[in-house]
């Protein structure tokens, strides 16, 4: 088999695999109700089973007035939240221009955007409160910090641009001998940085926020394995519970997965089949995902020029938290 066909094979491959660990799939219907997939005990759970049970399981989306950043066929990618602010990510399909940050409020109102003065996919970024700055998924497997008030009050970068290396073993997966970071996630002083897989689970590296004096340092924790086609991930604290959500996509013609389990520091690994977790099937495409408040947004690049047709999300996603964890 040749080259060309090998790559086929392996991206039809790929799509059946995602299809086929979603158990079962509904689509979204008229009124944007997303049905419940499954839930992960080593069974799979039919509507039947809860109708029987008297518990639907549905939960409703609702688009904003948040577009995704798609002009000049830029690619959206990471997404985060600023007190008020909106902030996505996106890259040139092209390779020609530096990918930037665009900047709204919740309300939708465009203010501006931001070039990140880098080439890269930048598929994470995430907002560090305490230290503020913004984390950007950068080449290979460095992130870089910026400084939030100069991109949010001058809309541009006024200094040099501090990269981290976080990515041990984390691969490329197109190029395994490569590395690279594909998400981030800040909870509290920690940062989190991942990798996108296909066929075997990703690797998310977990490290602590050093701010002394000023100085930021990153201190290697601990890592954990994730899902395959993890595009992005974050955090949800309910009373005593702890969840961590992950968007999981790969094609313009597959379902997304919204996947949610318990937080456990003691979990290694979150791609096996034994530990309990609750789904939903999205829309294709999904990228980077955060929660504010009880609200979960969610952003998609299925409408970027390269991928746009009939259907194409062109808006950031919210859904509410209470009805996703719903008993």
């Amino acid at each position: 088999m040749g080259l060309s066909r090998r790559k086929k094979a392996a991206f039809l491959l790929t799509g059946a695999l995602l299809i086929s660990q979603s158990k079962c799939c509904h689509d979204l219907n008229n009124e944007n109700t997303l049905r419940h997939l499954y839930n992960l005990n080593g069974v799979v759970v039919t509507d039947d089973a809860f109708n029987f049970l008297n518990n639907p399981y549905s939960m409703t989306s609702y688009a904003s007035d948040i577009d995704a950043p798609i002009n000049d066929g830029m690619v959206p990618q990471g997404l985060t939240i600023c007190d008020n602010l909106i902030l996505t990510s996106s890259y040139d399909y092209n390779k020609e221009s530096n990918s930037y940050l665009n900047i709204a409020l919740d309300n939708g109102e465009c203010l501006g955007t931001v070039d990140l003065k880098i080439k890269a996919h930048v598929g994470g970024i995430a907002y560090d409160k305490s230290n503020n700055l913004l984390w950007v998924a950068n080449k290979g497997g460095y992130i870089s910090s910026y400084n939030i008030e100069d991109l949010l009050d001058n809309y541009e970068v006024n200094e040099d641009i501090t990269s981290y290396y976080v990515g041990k073993g984390c691969h490329n997966f197109q190029y395994p001998w490569l590395e690279a970071i594909s998400f981030i996630t800040v909870d509290e002083d920690y940062l989190y940085a991942g990798s996108f897989e296909i066929l075997s689970s990703g690797r998310v590296n977990k490290f602590k926020i050093i701010n002394k004096d000023g100085d930021i340092k990153l201190e290697y924790i601990s890592s954990f394995r994730i899902p395959t086609k993890v595009q992005g991930f974050t955090f949800y604290n309910k009373d005593d519970n702890k969840y961590i959500l992950f968007s999981r996509s790969f094609g313009k013609d597959s379902p997304s997965i919204l996947q949610i389990f318990k937080y456990d520091e003691d979990i290694k690994d979150y791609s096996l089949n034994l530990i309990n977790s609750v789904s939903y099937e999205m829309p294709a495409m999904m990228e980077e995902i955060v929660v504010k408040n009880d609200e979960l947004y969610v952003l998609y690049e299925s409408a970027a020029l390269p991928y746009n047709k009939d259907g194409s999300k062109d808006k950031i996603d919210i859904l509410d938290m209470n009805l996703l964890l719903k008993p």
